[in-house]
């Protein structure tokens, strides 16, 4: 074991020492026992609790060093940590919890479930948090979409500029389709470039010849064939479309040869791979140009359709209206739509790729309906504001540089406060009502306490009467991380797990194709995860016991382990779940 392990080890060693003292127990300092309570949202927590009070009851609780907790598991470790403190300790939280009267168990079988909205008002809320959030989160995307049309629709908007196209373009409507060719190109040569990277050297004469020979192939066919053609036919005909073919194919071998030269130093196998490396880079920046030329051309034709329409407000606010609607509806229906599947016997795995597809579908189509109306502002805008007035050339760039300057001025003001988007999720909702339920269980005796007296007290009607209202979050109710130390009490050292999304794995880089994700265990004392030790808790001292009992009981998030994809992490975001 490396010596800073040790010390921690020595560490942990110290404290459990000072657990068993304030506890009252005596064991070998070499045996250590340890509670994990698992998941399963306010059922678990149900089952959790009657398992501590059956431990209460035999007197066993307090022999317990760890306490390992996730997600509703969590809910009752939190409120079983939030028990210990200065005037309860092990002996008096065992002797409350084996009781059959405690304020404490007629607090949780009263609002255990507070977690869940309920009734008329809670549902008023949770729907008002909800809508909040959605509207907040659609403005974001509708930036972020409108960013990546900006650059899309830019070749188009410099074109506009020469007021007459060259004819050679033909009827190509998008410019981004030009850059396939040469994509294609430079693909072709790093195959060719990887062909040539024998172990074995003694070919490279012979390469060298075929290089020349296709060299000056192209070249003949340039002059004689390519050359002539462009000086004809200035369109974009068949004829000149097979010289360009021909010319480029017998380019590739020279190209190939060209980009190998600076990789002549590295051994075969490494050249092979950075090959290889740049190959695929280059397939998905061509697989990227081709879908912005697609998503270009498509909206185009969409506006051009909708001018000789006449109903171009009317149908853009349709699209747009309609964009919205589904989203609306796999807002409410998506999580129900899954749960059924799940339970007629289909399979997780097909209700994530179901989710996946539709959430790419979405996405697709949003990005689709922002850039059909920026584009229709960018080329009708001068139309919607003066009807029958000429399109000038430069207007173009005009409105899109507005457009520019309004998103720099958005993005400039609240780029700042990007983080604040989280506060757009549920998370806060439900972390306000997990603390006013569980972790507020510690906030009694003074002047703005939830509780009038200690819970493991008998439940009283005077006592039950002075308990304040679950509708506020009043001062007590959380904890900051760093100050919840139940083992200094005689509790056991609690431990939050949660998974944490990580599809690169941050040793080896390579691609965490079975988990997705990494466990993550924080305490008062530190963090972990499973790909180094233990550290120091920097930059978690605003954090809060309640917060992280959130994040470990998150059954829904963008970042889901093993089940993250694309399509599911944009829906989760778009709608809001």
């Amino acid at each position: 074991m490396p010596r800073r392990h040790g010390n921690l080890r020595d560490q942990e060693q110290a404290l459990l020492r000072q657990r068993r003292a304030q506890a009252g127990i005596d064991v070998p300092s070499d045996f250590s026992w340890g509670l994990a309570l698992s998941g399963g949202g306010v059922r678990s927590a149900t089952f959790n609790f009657g398992l501590l009070r059956a431990l209460a009851k035999n007197h066993v609780l307090k022999r317990f060093d760890y306490l390992s907790t996730v997600s509703g598991g969590g809910y009752v470790g939190a409120m079983l940590g939030r028990l210990y403190g200065p005037a309860q300790g092990a002996r008096e939280v065992e002797n409350g919890l084996a009781a059959d009267d405690s304020l404490l168990l007629w607090w949780l079988r009263n609002n255990g479930r507070y977690l869940a909205p309920a009734g008329g008002r809670d549902l008023l809320m949770a729907g008002a948090s909800m809508l909040r959030g959605f509207m907040a989160t659609q403005l974001e995307i509708g930036i972020l979409l409108l960013c990546i049309g900006m650059f899309t629709v830019l070749p188009h908007v410099l074109l506009a500029l020469l007021g007459t196209p060259p004819v050679f373009l033909g009827n190509l409507w998008s410019l981004w389709f030009l850059a396939v060719p040469l994509l294609l190109l430079a693909a072709g040569a790093l195959c060719w470039a990887y062909w040539f990277s024998r172990d074995r050297q003694d070919h490279a004469l012979r390469d060298l010849l075929s290089v020349l020979l296709a060299l000056l192939a192209a070249l003949a066919l340039a002059v004689q064939g390519l050359w002539p053609q462009l000086q004809s036919d200035i369109e974009l005909g068949p004829r000149l479309l097979a010289y360009a073919v021909l010319v480029g194919a017998l380019l590739i071998a020279p190209l190939g040869w060209l980009l190998r030269l600076p990789l002549r130093a590295c051994p075969p196998e490494q050249q092979r791979l950075r090959l290889t490396h740049w190959l695929g880079w280059v397939l998905l920046g061509g697989a990227g140009v081709l879908l912005l030329g697609v998503c270009e051309a498509v909206t185009w034709h969409l506006v051009v359709r909708l001018r000789e329409s006449g109903n171009f407000t009317l149908v853009s606010s349709s699209v747009l209206g309609s964009t919205g609607l589904a989203v609306v509806l796999l807002r409410a229906l998506l999580p129900t739509l899954l749960e059924r599947l799940r339970q007629q016997g289909l399979p997780s795995a097909y209700g994530s790729q179901l989710a996946n597809l539709l959430g790419l579908a979405l996405l697709a189509f949003l990005l689709l309906a922002w850039l059909t109306l920026l584009q229709a502002f960018l080329y009708l805008g001068g139309n919607l504001l003066s009807p029958g007035a000429a399109m000038q050339p430069w207007l173009p760039l005009l409105y899109w540089a507005l457009v520019l300057a309004a998103l720099g001025f958005y993005i400039g003001i609240s780029g700042a406060n990007l983080t604040q988007l989280n506060l757009a999720s549920l998370h806060y909702f439900y972390r306000s009502r997990l603390a006013r339920t569980y972790v507020a269980v510690a906030n009694h005796g003074g002047a703005e306490a939830r509780f009038p007296a200690s819970l493991l007290v008998p439940a009283e009607r005077q006592l039950i009467e002075g308990i304040e209202s679950l509708r506020e979050i009043l001062p007590g109710d959380d904890v900051a991380l760093a100050d919840y130390q139940p083992h200094a009490y005689g509790g056991p050292l609690h431990l939050i797990n949660c998974c944490i999304n990580q599809t690169l794995d941050d040793r080896t880089h390579s691609y965490n194709a079975d988990r997705k994700g990494v466990a993550l265990t924080v305490s008062a004392l530190g963090v972990e995860t499973g790909t180094h030790g233990p550290r120091p808790p920097l930059g978690m001292e605003r954090s809060s016991l309640a917060q992280w009992a959130t994040i470990s009981g998150a059954a829904l998030s963008t970042g889901m382990g093993s089940r993250t994809s694309a399509g599911l992490a944009a829906l989760v975001f778009m709608t809001g779940l």
